[in-house]
């Protein structure tokens, strides 16, 4: 008798065939699927993409060691990546500081690269000015998405941190329009466009005076940037762009804090580089007894006195010293003076180097422009007109010298406020320098800001954080004869 039989290989159940989950910051194998990413990046020779179009001397490299992992509606994942930008200049490699943009390697669901630009919109006949680095938190402005592998854009309008109100109404426009000509299509884009020359990167010629380092200025509309802090600058990227008006990205990122790494703890350090950035370091130079003269215009009589503490953290919530978007933050102070017949005077001022952001002469400036102060401390002096006349004395005669690590920012409101009787919370902090072989104990803005939490959540209601307002940063009177 002959027996014929069949083998069936028996799969085991607890073989996974399913999809890999959307990636997330806990993926128990992120790190594999990172370094997939990366290879899948140059071996698509997507690095190439990145090269400028007119002088190649700048170069952009993603910072591969710092990834910051997002997940939206639960389905889709980005992956962004800090583009380090550097050149060489008197033959040595200089990483440079972006102003008024910031760029990002960006990667949906692993597989589609784009080049990321948060900017600050502009106006078409605007010159472009010297600005400050993109503030991350609460973001208003754009982000320009640039597909590396096929060329299309995309256009995003962020108010707050949130896409703008009419970026929404454009998402739902468009999924009308998909749900009644074509329901299964995943996404929409109008054909309304047009091709402009755009997108201007202009690299400074030198070192500038404002930090010391080399600066990067993004134009939207390619208007060349105003010769600033000692340097003038040169075009080095543009590029004709196909702008469409109406176009929808499906599925958006948030733009919260895309520095730093998986868990957003690398978004600053307690170590301030060898070129540290300084936030408003570029204003002008103010003769601050013209401002303070001001306060003359109104009688002692019957009139009132507030301090404001203006804080800007380096990294809002901790007690870092150095953050990649915010530097070593600055500290501020808000002079305000009210007569009794509803005449108001308000000043805001800022202790700064006129240089070499470690040591150098002092100079004060006019912060009032300046809308990015994530804490601050409100004092009411009442009628105290000589304890405000104490203050006022501390802000016409400045220390002539500026040190970073004696005295800076912070120590100088701290001296100043204390010679008129109001006792800040404590700013001292211990701070790493690159290149100091050690660390050393300085008042900094993020030891006072940090403070300043800490005595908001045990009850102290003159604290408040958050974006600046009108109401908790008037702005200056400017100067009296």
């Amino acid at each position: 008798m002959i027996v014929i039989g069949s083998c069936k290989k028996e799969i085991s159940k607890n073989f996974d065939i399913s999809p890999p989950k959307t990636l997330s910051k806990d993926a128990p194998d992120l790190a594999i699927r990172l370094a997939a990413i990366k290879e899948k990046f140059y071996t698509d020779k997507l690095d190439k993409k990145l090269i400028p179009n007119i002088d190649q001397k700048l170069s952009w490299t993603p910072d591969w060691d710092h990834p910051k992992v997002q997940t939206v509606n639960d389905s889709v994942s980005y992956v962004f990546y800090r583009l380090i930008g550097k050149v060489k200049i008197n033959d040595k490699i200089q990483e440079v500081t972006e102003k008024g943009a910031a760029s990002f390697l960006m990667v949906k669901d692993e597989g589609e690269f784009f080049k990321a630009l948060y900017y600050y919109p502009q106006m078409p006949n605007e010159k472009s000015k010297v600005k400050t680095k993109i503030n991350m938190q609460n973001f208003s402005g754009k982000l320009l998405l640039n597909n590396l592998h096929n060329g299309e854009n995309f256009l995003l309008d962020y108010a707050k941190g949130k896409l703008s109100a009419s970026y929404q109404k454009k998402q739902l426009l468009t999924l009308n329009k998909l749900a009644i000509n074509n329901p299964a299509t995943k996404s929409y884009w109008s054909q309304q466009c047009r091709t402009e020359y755009r997108a201007c990167t202009f690299v400074s010629d030198g070192y500038s005076y404002c930090g010391g380092g080399i600066d990067v200025i993004y134009s939207e509309y390619c208007n060349w940037p105003s010769s600033a802090c000692g340097v003038t600058y040169s075009l080095t990227d543009s590029d004709e762009r196909l702008i469409c008006e109406d176009i929808w990205f499906p599925d958006p990122p948030e733009p919260v804090d895309p520095e730093g790494g998986n868990d957003g703890s690398d978004n600053g350090t307690n170590t301030i580089p060898s070129d540290p950035y300084i936030p408003g370091q570029d204003h002008e130079a103010i003769d601050p007894k013209k401002y303070t003269k001001c306060f003359d215009n109104i009688p002692d009589v019957g009139a009132t006195y507030k301090v404001i503490v203006q804080v800007l953290e380096p990294v809002p919530g901790t007690s870092l010293n150095y953050g990649f978007v915010n530097g070593v933050g600055h500290t501020a102070i808000t002079l305000i003076k009210q007569g009794s017949n509803g005449f108001k005077v308000t000043q805001t001022v800022g202790f700064y180097p006129t240089t070499n952001p470690f040591s150098s002469a002092s100079k004060i400036v006019n912060n009032s422009d300046q809308t990015d102060y994530t804490i601050r401390m409100v004092f009411d002096m009442g009628s105290n007109a000589m304890d405000f006349k104490k203050i006022l004395t501390g802000v016409e005669n400045p220390p002539s010298h500026y040190d970073l690590l004696e005295m800076n920012c912070t120590a100088f409101v701290v001296g100043i406020c204390s010679s008129g009787g109001i006792s800040l919370p404590n700013a001292s902090t211990t701070v790493g320098v690159a290149g100091a072989g050690g660390v050393t104990t300085a008042m900094t803005p993020g030891g006072l800001g940090y403070s300043m939490r800490n005595a908001h959540s045990q009850g102290d209601n003159r604290v408040s954080s958050g974006p600046t307002s009108v109401s908790n940063n008037p702005a200056s009177n400017g100067p009296c004869n």
